[in-house]
């Protein structure tokens, strides 16, 4: 059951992960600067310091990404991985990576002065709120991600962000003084969000199946380390399908090093945790295996509390002879109805894919 439920939810993260990959995310827009709606988001952005987003409503038709252009977008485009549009504009060319294939988008920052001048100015600009990390545009959104300095708390933070509302309004005016065409534009990107979409959805998927065994307590599979192993090589063998696919459908386009850099960094640790869930249950569910009885005596039991919950173990003799005792995890139920002393019955099976497991735990009737 939990072998074809880990399947599902996998799908179910799939859809989800694309949809928001292709609509960037958005924010409600809760709030109005002079008339203007909009919304924001306020927090910390791991060790380098603090992110605050600013959306707006704005024009259809745009699927995009500018952001200040790095050592390792330089990299991706020399070894021939990433194909970037070039304005012809040396000064935006050199400072702002167009993450984006879209041929419509490539025109208008060529040919609109206006629309390329505003753009560098609001890259170049560094004020006391922080400056601009990169500016993003899905179908009826813009939104601008600005590098908060650390000192900066919740206190303020509105007020920064109306600030930026006019900024993005303006940016919106300049894209829609050019009408969009109503063909596809872009060719790369239904790709690179089905790509990610599956990446992300391996890292979620894999961190719902992670907390859904570490809450029951038998089950339990014995030969974890070797589950753990065999779990890394099937991940690496997902993560590597997924870059050469990524490869191969992206190749030349603005998007494919940043999908690349996903795929390693999440959909790694996704495709690890998703087959440790995957093989864990198959091992399980698929064993025809004969079962094997333990009798062992409870030597102790205690409790271990953190902040949010308390759990529950006892120790006996080790049954598999690896090792002189055994810690094992119960439930608090079961934990109440046992002392020092009391014999239980450990039920063990073989694993259709040889990892030893512990079918159940009871008391020795």
């Amino acid at each position: 059951m939990w072998f074809l439920f880990g399947f599902i939810t996998l799908f179910v993260f799939i859809v989800y992960s694309g949809y928001n990959k292709f609509h960037a995310s958005r924010i409600r827009l809760l709030n109005t600067s002079n008339g203007k709606q909009y919304g924001f988001q306020f927090k910390k952005s791991g060790l380098k310091g603090k992110v605050l987003k600013i959306g707006i409503a704005a024009p259809e038709g745009y699927n995009f990404s500018l952001k200040k252009e790095a050592s390792i977008d330089k990299f991706f485009k020399k070894i021939g991985i990433s194909a970037e549009y070039q304005t012809g504009d040396s000064e935006f060319d050199n400072e702002i990576y167009i993450a984006s294939d879209d041929s419509h988008l490539h025109k208008q920052l060529t040919h609109n002065k206006a629309l390329l001048s505003f753009l560098k100015t609001q890259f170049k600009t560094q004020t006391s709120d922080g400056s601009v990390k990169e500016i993003t545009g899905s179908p009826g959104f813009l939104m601008l991600q600005l590098n908060v300095p650390n000192h900066i708390d919740g206190t303020n933070i509105v007020e920064i962000a109306r600030k930026y509302v006019p900024i993005l309004y303006e940016l919106s005016r300049l894209l829609s003084s050019t009408p969009s065409p109503a063909t596809k534009k872009d060719p790369f990107i239904f790709k690179a969000i089905i790509i990610l979409g599956i990446s992300s959805a391996l890292a979620i998927n894999g961190m719902v199946q992670f907390f859904r065994i570490s809450y029951d307590e038998i089950p339990f599979t014995i030969d974890r380390w070797n589950l753990f192993y065999d779990s890394i090589l099937a991940g690496s063998v997902i993560t590597l399908i997924l870059a050469i696919t990524a490869i191969a459908l992206l190749k030349r386009s603005a998007r494919a090093h940043l999908v690349l850099i996903e795929i390693f960094f999440i959909g790694f640790l996704g495709s690890i945790s998703t087959s440790y869930a995957g093989l864990r249950d198959a091992n399980m569910e698929f064993d025809a295996s004969n079962t094997q009885e333990y009798q062992v005596k409870v030597l102790d039991k205690w409790t271990s509390r953190s902040r949010r919950s308390t759990s529950y173990f006892i120790k006996t003799k080790d049954w598999t002879g690896e090792d002189p005792m055994r810690k094992t995890s119960i439930s608090s139920d079961f934990f109440k109805t046992i002392d020092k002393g009391t014999e239980l019955k450990v039920t063990q099976k073989t694993g259709y894919l040889n990892y030893r497991w512990i079918e159940s735990i009871e008391k020795n009737m």
